[in-house]
């Protein structure tokens, strides 16, 4: 026999939502006698959206989903609510949402170890190149000549080819320097981190740090 649940601040779902961007009948879960489980938005003002696999949300109108689905109803902030869809028919155990947590936090912080590699050694690149070039115009005869060729005196290749190594070092480490922004990287991982961290109570909207959710606990819902 299909099974179905409203969804919304008047919902029959077996937690309290009340969140303002939120309908009173925003959604409906329904599962049928395959156990197939489907959400479907009531017409909500604000929309119902479901997790991809990139972290993103995206709005549906109907769809099938997974226990373990990742639910947001209505807006991404305070106004909205989100949660996995298992707490629909298994409200206030957490274990499994903490044990997929865990592994995103295990994956991140893999992740993040071999960014601190490939920024060491791009560091070590942006060094070693500008000293390559510079060592090319003072060493290679190609450089001086075409110093010549612009007409200047022999006495002053020296002073023009200093210059330009300097000129060169400069632009380039700058440039390395620019291209190679380590704290840019390692900001942006932890941002495609945090779009799965949210503390897996449909009533708190904290977002985990790693500590936590090593620890299987909110440190603000206490869940």
């Amino acid at each position: 026999m299909a099974q179905r649940i409203d969804i919304g601040r008047e919902g029959t779902q077996p937690f309290t939502i009340k969140a303002e961007g939120v309908g009173s009948l925003h959604a409906i879960l329904t599962i049928d006698e395959q156990n197939r489980w489907w959400i479907e938005d009531q017409a909500s003002k604000n929309g119902t959206y479901i997790r991809q696999e990139d972290g993103s949300m995206r709005r549906i109108q109907m769809s099938e989903i997974k226990p373990m689905t990742f639910l947001r109803l209505g807006p991404d902030n305070a106004f909205g609510c989100s949660f996995y869809a298992k707490q629909l028919v298994d409200s206030g155990s957490f274990l499994e949402e903490h044990l997929f947590l865990e592994e995103k936090a295990k994956e991140y912080e893999a992740d993040l170890e071999k960014l601190e590699k490939k920024i060491k050694r791009a560091q070590l690149l942006s060094a070693v190149i500008p000293a390559v070039l510079a060592f090319a115009i003072m060493g290679f005869p190609f450089f001086k000549t075409l110093i010549l060729n612009l007409g200047v005196a022999e006495q002053d290749v020296s002073t023009y080819l200093m210059s330009a190594r300097i000129l060169v070092s400069g632009v380039v480490g700058g440039l390395c320097r620019t291209l190679i922004d380590g704290n840019k990287w390692k900001k942006q991982l932890k941002e495609k981190f945090e779009l799965f961290a949210q503390c897996p109570n449909p009533q708190c909207s904290h977002t985990l740090s790693v500590s936590e959710i090593h620890d299987m606990r909110c440190s603000k819902c206490k869940k």
